[in-house]
């Protein structure tokens, strides 16, 4: 049995609604502009999000604050900062690169539990 791969990122734009956004040749019109636009808040939506419960995926990214408030009815809850990745030297010892992931992982479960 093979064990689960990461995907690359061809296979997740292959998982968006809309996985080829048209490219606005010329001139840009506000009708362009909002189609393409509501083609990225259609992809942003359908990715999952713990945030909210997931009810409204990764919409907030698309949208600034004050319309994803009026939309969704509720401003959205920014998750904590995890803190700055660990600076290694050129060659970390073994010690130190497990010390620096377990610290990485730890925080990273303390956000995902606050998130949920």
């Amino acid at each position: 049995m093979s064990s689960p791969s990461a995907p690359n990122v061809q296979t997740m734009i292959l998982g968006f609604p809309n996985p080829s956004i048209p490219k606005i040749v010329g001139q840009p019109t506000y009708e362009k502009q909002r189609e393409n636009r509501a083609l990225l808040k259609e992809n942003a939506a359908s990715v999952h999000s713990a945030l909210e419960g997931g009810y409204h995926g990764h919409l907030r990214v698309c949208m600034d604050a004050t319309t994803y408030a009026a939309v969704v009815g509720h401003a959205f809850p920014r998750p904590p900062n995890p803190g700055q990745s660990p600076l290694y030297q050129t060659t970390p010892t073994p010690n130190k690169l497990k010390t620096s992931v377990l610290t990485m992982l730890n925080a990273y479960d303390s956000t995902s539990s606050k998130m949920q």
